[in-house]
């Protein structure tokens, strides 16, 4: 199974990033809006062993709630070719980063290729000529919990499932 670890987002906060996309005519391989979420850790393909492991050392994990919110887009890359556009996490970005601090040491033995940066990715592979153009500020909403997210692919899109919540204080 392919795996990782996110903070999955209210349905009310998907529909208005869905229809920011539709609106603001952002091009490129569009995530649909079921695939919104703030990635905390990729793991990547795991045995069933190893999925018990990690969800027992995710259990252990204590932290207080938050509130969190999205504002403003940026790229991964340059323009007019960047690899993304994203929304960046605003409020709670300190508690989002301490949080993928912990699911990292968990989980050390499953090494990450990236540095983390909070964000909800709006699409892929876009044609943008400046990001700035583009604004967007959700209303805070509560962390209550983060998500152990299967991904699936099914014929050319990916489908993200949750597998297990672990509830924050």
């Amino acid at each position: 199974m392919r795996i990782f670890f996110a903070i999955n987002l209210p349905d009310s906060l998907k529909k208005e990033l869905s229809g920011f996309v539709n609106k603001s005519k952002i091009s490129g391989s569009l995530i649909p809006l079921d695939n919104y979420h703030i990635t905390l850790k990729f793991i990547g393909d795991v045995s069933d062993a190893e999925l018990k492991k990690l969800i027992l050392k995710m259990e252990s994990i204590i932290f207080k709630s938050f509130k969190c919110s999205i504002e403003g887009i940026d790229i991964f890359g340059k323009a007019p070719n960047p690899s993304l556009i994203f929304a960046k996490v605003n409020k709670g970005l300190n508690e989002t980063r301490q949080l993928s601090s912990l699911i990292n040491k968990q989980s050390s033995e499953h090494k990450s290729d990236f540095d983390f940066y909070p964000h909800v990715t709006l699409a892929r592979n876009p044609y943008i000529k400046d990001e700035s153009v583009y604004k967007f500020k959700s209303e805070p909403f509560r962390v209550n919990n983060f998500c152990l997210m299967s991904s699936v692919f099914e014929g050319n899109c990916i489908k993200y499932g949750i597998v297990k919540k672990f509830m924050l204080k």
